[in-house]
């Protein structure tokens, strides 16, 4: 059983706004699990760099190295940046069917919106880490 408090994750499914992202699953997913080989207890985090229509993707372990990777997205808002915790993104992708993923993100701090592009069965948030 989880104890603690969470956020209350019905208003920020509601929130309105935000910039969105739509970008390839297959793809996305093939990138964080090359990302996450390099992640440890102690270095979880994957820095998400999103800007003109790029999301560069970079993964740092002093212990074992650096990895960056670059791939194309639909983005329609400024240069964003944030870390999340690949494991995250890479279980939802599991669970959806669609080949293209939205990604809706309001700024550094709030959590992201993701949900599969066909299909409205499934929605995920997660949080992001402090940089």
């Amino acid at each position: 059983m989880l104890e603690g408090e969470f956020p209350k994750y019905a208003d920020i499914i509601k929130i309105k706004g935000g910039h969105s992202v739509r970008l390839q699953k297959d793809e996305f997913q093939m990138m964080l699990r090359r990302m996450s080989i390099l992640s440890s207890e102690n270095y979880m985090g994957v820095i998400f760099r999103f800007s003109d229509d790029k999301l560069v993707v970079t993964s740092t372990n002093p212990d074992i190295g650096e990895s960056e990777e670059e791939m194309e997205i639909s983005y329609d808002g400024d240069a964003m940046e944030m870390a999340f915790n690949p494991r995250f993104f890479i279980d939802t992708m599991g669970v959806l069917d669609s080949e293209s993923i939205l990604i809706n993100l309001i700024d550094e701090e709030k959590p992201c919106i993701i949900e599969g592009e066909d299909e409205q069965r499934f929605v995920s948030v997660i949080m992001p880490m402090r940089i």
